[in-house]
C-alpha cells in the first residue's frame, strides 16, 4: 500500500504529479457557457436592459432580472437608462 502524498502547504509547491484541487466553489470558471437561470447563459452575448448609468459603469438587468454590471468602455456608443442592448 502507496502512502498518500502529504497535502502542500500554501506557499510551497506540490509535489510532481499531484492532481490539481477543484475551484473554490467546485464551479465552472465564470467564461464557461453553463446555464445560469432562464434565459441567461454565462459567456454568451444576451440582450439587456440599461438599468443606471455610474462614472465608470453601466447597471443592466438580465432577462431573468437578476442586475449586473458592465463597464462603460464596452459599448460602441452611448447608452441611456431604458435602452435594450447587447
Amino acid at each position: 500500500m502507496q502512502a498518500a502524498p502529504a497535502a502542500p502547504v500554501i506557499g510551497q509547491s506540490a509535489p510532481a504529479g499531484t492532481p490539481l484541487p477543484s475551484p473554490a466553489g467546485g464551479g465552472p470558471s465564470p467564461a464557461s457557457p453553463e446555464r445560469r437561470g432562464p434565459g441567461v447563459a454565462v459567456g454568451k452575448i444576451v440582450e439587456v436592459t440599461v438599468a443606471a448609468l455610474h462614472d465608470k459603469e453601466v447597471e443592466v438587468r438580465l432577462a431573468d432580472g437578476r442586475t449586473g454590471v458592465v463597464p462603460r468602455n464596452e459599448f460602441e456608443g452611448p447608452v441611456s437608462p431604458g435602452d435594450v442592448v447587447e
